[in-house]
């Protein structure tokens, strides 16, 4: 019978290196679900813009800035 290592290793077998630690993730995820609220509300509004005027800059000038103005709202909504 084997008697194991004091660090719990059976005999005959070598310790592996700990592996470093992960890295942090890009976004977090509040920041994710921030950002990707704010452009599905800018892009229903600009749906809706494109429906209301059938012209393509005015759906995107509407859909740009509902989705600026959505980024601080929703920001606020979701709280610390």
């Amino acid at each position: 019978m084997s008697v194991p290592n004091p660090d719990g290793t059976p005999n005959g077998s070598v310790p592996q290196p700990p592996s470093p630690p992960s890295p942090p993730p890009l976004l977090p995820l509040r920041a994710v679900v921030v950002l990707m609220t704010a452009i599905i509300l800018g892009l229903l509004a600009a749906g809706i813009a494109f429906l209301g005027a059938r012209d393509l800059a005015t759906a995107a000038l509407c859909g740009g800035g509902v989705t600026l103005l959505a980024i601080p709202a929703v920001h606020g909504l979701v709280g610390h």
